[in-house]
Parts: C-alpha cells; sequence; structure tokens
C-alpha cells in the first residue's frame, strides 16, 4: 500500500534495524552508545591482542596486526553499516588508511629492539597516537551522524509526501473519470428534465480540493531526493494546482454564464487535468516506493479506471 507504514530507519548510528523491536536487550543493543563502545572495544582489543603477540613472535605481528584491523573494519562496513551511510563511510575510511598506515609504522617501530624512538620518547608516542585515533574516530562519527540526519530528513520527507499524494491519488481513483465524464458532458449539452418548469441547464458542481500541505513543508528537502523522484513529485503538483483552478472555475457565475458547448469545452479540460493529476500522482508513488527501497508497483487502486497508469 502506498500510503502504509515505512520501515522505520536505524537508532543507531551503526546499523542493527530491528533489534530496537526485541524488547528491553533489543533496545540496549541497538543504542548508539552500546555499538560505538563495541567497536572502540573491538579496535582496542586487536591492538591489545597484536601487542601481546609481538612479544611472542615478532614476526608475525605487524602482519597480524593490520589484518585484524583490515578485518574489523570490512566487518563493520558489511554488517554495521546501514547501506545509505556505505558511501561516507567509505570516503572516511580512504581518508584514514593513509594515516592508520603511519601509526602502524610507529607502533611497529616502539616494539622493535632496533627501534629508531628512543625509550624515553615512546610513551609521548603512544599518547600522540592515541590521541590521532580518537580524532579519527571522533571525525567518522561525526560524519556519520550528519549523514544518518540527513538521511532520516529525506525519509521524513518522503512520507509525509507519500501520505499526502496517496490521499489526492486515492480520491481520484474511487471515481469512473472518464465515464463520469462522457455522462456529465452529456447533461451539460441536454440539460435536465424539471416536470415543473421543462428543461433546464446542468452545471456540474465539484468539490473544492485541499491545498497541498506536505510539499510545501517539504520544499527544503525535496532537492535532496532522487532527480527522477523530483520530477515526478512536481509534475503531479503541477497537474494538482492546474485541477485546482480548473474546478474553482467551474463553480463560478461566469461559467454558468456560458453556453453549453462551452461548458462542455472547459470540462474536458478539466477532465483532462483529471486523468493528467492521477497519472502523474501514481508516478510520484511509484517513484517515491522505488527510492524507499520498496516495489514500485505497490501501490493500491480502486480498479475504476485500468486505463489510467503511471506516466512514463
Amino acid at each position: 500500500m502506498a500510503g502504509g507504514a515505512i520501515d522505520a530507519a536505524p537508532t543507531s548510528l551503526l546499523g542493527f534495524h530491528d533489534w530496537k523491536r526485541q524488547g528491553r536487550v533489543g533496545r540496549v543493543m541497538a543504542s548508539s552508545t552500546f555499538i560505538d563502545r563495541v567497536a572502540i572495544a573491538s579496535l582496542t582489543i586487536s591492538f591489545s591482542g597484536a601487542a601481546t603477540w609481538k612479544q611472542q613472535d615478532g614476526e608475525m605481528a605487524t602482519t597480524a596486526m593490520v589484518w585484524i584491523i583490515l578485518a574489523l573494519f570490512c566487518l563493520i562496513y558489511a554488517v554495521f553499516i546501514p547501506s545509505y551511510l556505505r558511501r561516507s563511510f567509505g570516503k572516511v575510511v580512504l581518508v584514514m588508511l593513509p594515516l592508520l598506515a603511519i601509526v602502524i609504522a610507529l607502533l611497529f617501530t616502539i616494539f622493535e629492539a632496533t627501534a629508531i624512538i628512543p625509550v624515553r620518547s615512546r610513551p609521548v608516542v603512544v599518547s600522540a597516537t592515541m590521541l590521532a585515533l580518537g580524532w579519527l574516530a571522533a571525525a567518522l562519527v561525526k560524519i556519520l551522524v550528519a549523514e544518518e540526519e540527513k538521511h532520516q530528513s529525506r525519509r521524513d520527507a518522503l512520507m509525509a509526501l507519500q501520505s499526502e499524494i496517496f490521499a489526492y491519488v486515492d480520491k481520484l481513483d474511487n471515481q469512473a473519470i472518464e465515464e463520469t465524464a462522457l455522462r456529465t458532458q452529456g447533461q451539460i449539452r441536454a440539460g435536465v428534465w424539471d416536470a415543473r418548469v421543462g428543461r433546464l441547464p446542468y452545471y456540474p458542481f465539484s468539490t473544492r480540493e485541499s491545498e497541498p500541505i506536505a510539499f510545501d513543508n517539504a520544499s527544503q528537502t525535496i532537492p535532496s531526493l532522487n532527480e527522477q523522484t523530483v520530477a515526478a513529485v512536481l509534475r503531479f503538483y503541477a497537474e494538482y494546482a492546474d485541477m485546482r483552478t480548473l474546478i474553482d472555475d467551474c463553480n463560478t457565475e461566469f461559467f454558468r454564464s456560458l453556453s453549453a458547448e462551452r461548458r462542455v469545452a472547459v470540462h474536458k479540460e478539466m477532465t483532462k487535468r483529471r486523468i493528467g493529476t492521477l497519472r502523474w500522482g501514481l508516478k510520484a508513488l511509484a517513484e517515491i516506493n522505488r527510492e524507499l527501497g520498496r516495489d514500485p508497483n505497490r501501490i493500491v487502486r480502486s480498479g475504476l479506471n485500468p486505463k489510467i497508469l503511471a506516466e512514463d
């Protein structure tokens, strides 16, 4: 259903999308604090383990350290990082890799018997290394949090637009547009019969459509959506605005003063706008579903307008 519930965004900057639904333990494990501490603890254990290994086997310690750290990065990237954050995470890793190589080289020299760093200077080097790693971790967290906030803002905008557009589409689709239009235009031409007065002109009446609210509120976020989604959403609201204008025109005294044929012509134009609004509404819903990672065709239809499909 196009207007149905949307999958919630992860509550942690490192993922675990569904654990928050599994009770108190799930909520704790889904919290960003828990996940971040696990990541930091894993890095600390890897460095400590590599250093201890170094004391036991000097030939393999450095290689082990490198592989452990790279394995941790791959694990975090593949398992914990949501797909919408992976591009940002990858950019940070590319920046971190050269610095990480320097850190590994420094740690390697600290534990070497022929180290170029004097013994008295080694605590300073270790402290500086830890500060550098802390700065890198803070930068990584800052970027990931910013990306997640941006993603959440986009999802909120998509959900709001989806709900509003579906409400308009559902209202239009619950009436056989073309059949009703032909019947109404025939009545305009022929008029209606009143037993007391005789034949009277027929003036169709349409209820006014509401003004869009979600579109105005989401206008700041729309440029960040996919190009196809933006095009479909903007075209839908343009068609909807034209349709509202024609509906208002058809309820004026000026419209009533026109001849029957001219009223029919105006009604035909309004019918085209109704069809166009429905087509582009279906297109917008399909693109929103696609951007949300859903089936684009997952839209509930009434079945009264089988010939009116999403605009290609």
